[in-house]
């Protein structure tokens, strides 16, 4: 087994990855070949920008990945075989600092977010209230004002849904978003 090499991201990178992973990743441990994967799920068209980005952070950590189109839904797949990537994207404790904190809300941002500068409007939508509670505490502690807002879908209390309205002045500062970095003319 090659062993991931950490040192050859920023914290900010790191965080990015976290965040990515948090919004369009999934995680398993197949217990019949004993093989652990990480997958990113990525629009195949939009996100080509970010995809790029993801595989630039995979070679830095000197991962081996595959990348699989999925025409059912229009996105791609980058899967990674490995057991070290899986025990550490799973960990429950991070570096929590500045620089992690604002990687890991861009990658949330490109995966989960929503950004419109005519509207001035960055959203990360997700169902999972306790990830958008702590994005809140992280925006708070960088001086950027955030909305969290539950909606419901389809009239029904078992798809809750919320949504995390961050203020425009995240642009502002040295983020690697890359959704937050493109220039919206719509």
């Amino acid at each position: 087994m090659e062993k991931i090499e950490l040192n050859n991201l920023s914290n900010k990178e790191i965080g990015y990855l976290i965040g990515l992973f948090y919004g369009d990743g999934y995680a398993n441990y197949n217990k019949k070949d004993r093989h652990y994967n990480v997958e990113f799920y990525l629009h195949s068209e939009r996100d080509k920008d970010i995809e790029i980005f993801l595989i630039s952070l995979l070679k830095k950590l000197r991962l081996i990945f595959s990348v699989f189109k999925d025409k059912r839904f229009n996105c791609n797949r980058i899967r990674v075989h490995s057991k070290e990537l899986y025990n550490f994207i799973n960990l429950d404790k991070f570096y929590e600092n500045d620089n992690f904190n604002l990687g890991f809300i861009s990658g949330l941002v490109d995966s989960d977010g929503y950004v419109n500068l005519k509207k001035s409007t960055i959203q990360i939508i997700n169902k999972n209230v306790k990830l958008l509670q702590k994005c809140r505490k992280i925006l708070k502690k960088l001086d950027i004002d955030s909305n969290l807002v539950k909606k419901f879908k389809y009239f029904d209390d078992k798809n809750q849904i919320y949504y995390l309205s961050i203020s425009i002045k995240f642009k502002r500062l040295k983020h690697i978003s890359k959704k937050a970095g493109r220039l919206y003319h719509s």
